[in-house]
Formats: structure tokens, sequence, C-alpha cells
């Protein structure tokens, strides 16, 4: 119990010490902390254990930095370091927390979620039995997946029809390539990602190189993707960016390390669109910075979610431990998305419900973008 009591003490410190520049102020708010520890103590209607209040302010401290961070008891963090040792397969969708839960942005085709009827803007309330409300958006990720073949189950709120939902969905190994590149009219390359996890960067590089000789511009369609895969999405850059690093990585007190890769020897060298929403997040959001920054790359659509931070998992004494967010991403020229997320040069909205419609409609009125602006290019240019 003291040493809880420690934890938490110093935890409230050192945040307090970030938010106040007077000595007075810390130990003003530090005592209204205080203050409430004993009240609950004395007057709560139940009697309850410090042990369990402490908990709760644990978990209050962390949860309010960031949706990264979190706290996890002894039994939490064994269960934790158990999950990222098994997570080889998944039931085949992307979320990100909003408004306390986990809300389902894109599924993929083909996989368990889609076959269960699992649909964009559904909103999960627990895995496997545990509320979603406490855990921050990593260990998510980490409970869904799992081995190859065995199940998780999920409860959700439909979003079509407001009713609660049980469903259980099998694990899987994906096998898709991560991105479709198609072209429109033959003069617009459309390369949609969707999965950074799997996706090769050479083999996308042969995919570009063909595309390439016949298309005017590409679009890139960055919506509704998140991945914390910062080597990954630095390796894919290389196939837009000729100089490097594409991005770095910022520790408190300034420093700064490169994320390494080694590229791929192929450039695109024509006009190119980056179509965001506030589905877009981690490093992908890093990624369309880059481009806009490097090769002048339009990006369009709407702001992005905000979130480029490196968690840390870190055990405490008593055997529980905390993930806190220790590092911040930022582009080769210094630029940070984490809370601010990215802002489109031209916004493209769609004003429809579903989600599946409003994806079209924002996607159409990008194509009629990105033809108005060859036109006028063009136009300057003779």
């Amino acid at each position: 119990m003291a040493l809880a009591l420690t934890v938490a003490s110093l935890a409230l410190g050192t945040l307090i010490g970030e938010m106040v520049t007077a000595r007075g102020d810390f130990y003003k708010y530090l005592g209204i902390f205080s203050d409430v520890l004993t009240i609950i103590r004395k007057d709560y209607v139940d009697n309850v254990g410090i042990e369990y209040v402490i908990e709760g302010a644990n978990r209050g401290l962390l949860s309010g930095l960031d949706p990264q961070s979190a706290f996890l008891t002894k039994e939490e963090l064994i269960e934790f370091k158990k999950i990222r040792e098994d997570s080889e397969a998944e039931p085949g969708l992307e979320c990100l927390k909003a408004y306390g839960y986990p809300i389902v942005l894109s599924v993929y085709k083909g996989s368990s979620a889609e076959k269960a009827g699992i649909v964009p803007g559904d909103q999960i309330l627990s895995i496997d039995g545990k509320s979603t409300r406490d855990l921050s958006i990593l260990q998510c990720r980490k409970m869904m997946g799992g081995r190859a073949g065995t199940d998780v189950a999920l409860s959700v709120i439909k979003v079509k029809t407001f009713s609660k939902a049980n469903v259980t969905l099998k694990r899987e190994k994906m096998t898709h390539s991560g991105y479709e590149l198609t072209s429109q009219n033959n003069k617009i390359a459309y390369l949609k990602i969707y999965d950074l996890g799997t996706l090769e960067p050479p083999s996308l590089m042969a995919s570009l190189k063909n595309i390439e000789k016949r298309a005017s511009a590409l679009l890139m369609d960055l919506r509704n993707c998140t991945s914390d895969d910062y080597e990954k999405v630095s390796l894919l850059a290389s196939l837009f960016i000729e100089r490097g690093p594409v991005l770095m990585l910022e520790k408190k007190g300034l420093k700064t390390s490169p994320v390494e890769f080694s590229r791929e020897g192929f450039l695109w060298k024509k006009q190119m669109y980056v179509l965001i929403n506030s589905g877009t997040a981690g490093a992908l959001e890093g990624f369309a910075l880059s481009l806009k920054e490097e090769v002048s790359a339009k990006v369009i659509g709407e702001k992005s979610y905000g979130m480029g931070l490196e968690p840390e998992l870190i055990t405490l004494e008593d055997g529980s431990g905390i993930i806190l967010s220790t590092s911040r991403y930022i582009t080769a020229d210094g630029t940070s998305w984490n809370k601010i997320g990215v802002d489109p040069s031209f916004e493209i909205k769609s004003e429809a419900a579903d989600f599946e419609k409003q994806e079209e409609e924002q996607l159409k009125k990008a194509f009629e973008f990105i033809t108005q602006d060859i036109a006028s290019r063009v136009k300057k240019a003779a």
C-alpha cells in the first residue's frame, strides 16, 4: 500500500511539475490530491480499500496523458507480456479510441470480422469480457491479437442500430498484400494503403514502376489506417523521398536519432496527392507530413488523428507496470503531429451519415479535385 501511494504521488508530482511553474502551486495541487484521498476514506458511503483508490488514481494519471499510456496491475502486466509474445494473428479490423472506447475504422475483406458483420463505426465495449474503457489503444490491439485459430470475444455497439451485440471472431494470419494499386481513366494512379504490417515495399515498388509510365499523378489513400511501424513507413517513404532520414525520434531533453532504413532505389517523380481523415494515425501521419515537406505532395481530406509517440513498458517494484510514452516522432524538418494531427492543404468532407458512403463520396470528390488541379497545372505550363 505504501509503495502504491508513493508511486501515485511521484507520478502526480511529475505531471504537475510539467504544468505549473511555481513551487507553491505544486504543493497546493498535491495537497488537494491528499485531501481527496482523506475525504474518500472518511465519507464515501462504502468502505473502500486504499489500494483500490490508488489503483484508480494510477489509471487516471496514465490514461489522461495520451491514448497509448496506461497503468497495469501485476496480473495485467503478466497477461500483457504473454499477449505480446503470442500476437501472430488478428481478427481483421483497425480501430482507434474515441469518446473513451475503441471505434472500428476499417474491416479487412474476407476477414473473420467482416464475416461476423463488424462494420466501420462499431464501438468495442469489451474484449474477452474486459472493459476497454480503462485500456490503452495498444492494449486493445494486443488483446485482439493472438495465436492463429484461437477466438476473441467482443461486445460491441452496432453503429447502424445502436444495439449491443456479442460476437466471437477467429484470429487469422493476414495474407493480403496490404495495399491496392489501380488507375483512374489511365491518368491518376490510385494507391490505397490499408495494412502497413503486411505491406512489402519491394512489391509496391515494382507495381509503382509499371503504373508510373502511363499515370500523370498519384493519389495515395491513407484514410482509416493506423500503424506504429515507423521503420516500415520510413522504408515506404524511401520510394518517394530522395534524401534521408525521413523521420526522427525525439527523447525528452531534445535528443534526436533517425529512424533507420535502407533505400529501395526507386523514386516516384510525378505529382502526388495524399488523402487523409481522422482515422489516419501514427506512423502514416508522419509519412503524409514528410511527403508534404520533402516532395511537395498535396495533402487533402480531413485533419488526421494526432498520434506520434513511442510507448515504453516499465515494470514497477511491486510487479505492476506502466505503458508510458517516452519519445516523440518528428519529421526530418522537426515537425510533430502528436495531439494536433495533420491539416490538409485542401479540405474534402462528406456529409453522408453512413461510414461507407462517406468514404465513397470523399474519394469521388478527391478525384474531381485532382482532375481540376492537373488541368490547371497543364494550362499554366502552356
